[in-house]
């Protein structure tokens, strides 16, 4: 299954991401309330990285802890930044979410 990276980089960035670029990456981490999370993940800006291949899919979903199909799902919308973070928790996987407002 291969991924657009344009497609990949658009999905990330409505569901909650936010990007930091160096020479030769573009690296996307999670962001709940404005806390950063431990999800993360990068992709080259290299010209022969425009589609992602089924090893880079791969490699992606393990990095934002979802399955391939679910990574899909992210990209082509059915599953929304909600639903993303709800599918984490639903595997267990530990979230940083800010403190409770003090009263």
């Amino acid at each position: 299954m291969a991924i657009a990276r344009e497609d990949l980089v658009s999905a990330l960035t409505e569901k909650g991401f936010r990007e930091e670029t160096d020479r030769s990456h573009d690296y996307y981490w999670l962001y709940i309330d404005g806390i950063t999370q431990a999800i993360n993940t990068h992709v080259s800006r290299g010209t022969k990285y425009k589609t992602l291949g089924d090893d880079l899919v791969r490699d992606i979903s393990i990095q934002l802890k979802l399955t391939k199909p679910q990574l899909r799902d992210l990209v082509n919308c059915p599953l929304t930044g909600e639903g993303y973070v709800q599918a984490l928790l639903a595997r267990g996987v530990k979230l940083t979410f800010p403190p409770p407002a003090k009263p």
